[in-house]
């Protein structure tokens, strides 16, 4: 896989992870687009001495937290009509 298409699926995953992390926690956009550029991306697993994670397109990944947020109330139902029965959003 190419560099760039690598780069933007470790976007892509940071992007769910972090709009998980948004729900979980409460955290705003922008504090946590910060912290994943600050303490997340071109960090080594395991420290130091571990094995370091593909580079991330981190303005591809800001841009798709972002714009999941600004479109959420359009995108939720979406997803809400896709859930199984009995489950909610």
């Amino acid at each position: 896989m190419p560099a760039s298409h690598q780069a933007r699926s470790v976007a892509r995953l940071a992007a769910v992870q972090a709009l998980y992390q948004m729900e979980v926690s409460g955290t705003g956009v922008e504090a946590v687009v910060r912290e994943f550029s600050d303490h997340r991306f071109d960090r080594a697993i395991g420290g130091e001495d571990g094995e370091a994670l593909a580079a991330a397109d981190e303005a591809f990944f800001a841009e798709l937290v972002r714009g999941v947020v600004a479109e959420q109330r359009r995108i939720d139902p979406s997803i809400a009509q896709r859930l199984a029965q009995g489950w909610r959003l």
